[in-house]
């Protein structure tokens, strides 16, 4: 399983990052 970071956005006002990110699943799922 792999995770790619799309995009990273700092959000001052709510004091977080907001993260887009991809997740790929090469094995089959049960």
């Amino acid at each position: 399983m792999d995770v790619e970071i799309i995009e990273e956005d700092e959000n001052p006002m709510l004091h977080r990052t907001d993260v887009r990110f991809q997740l790929t699943h090469e094995e089959a799922t049960p």
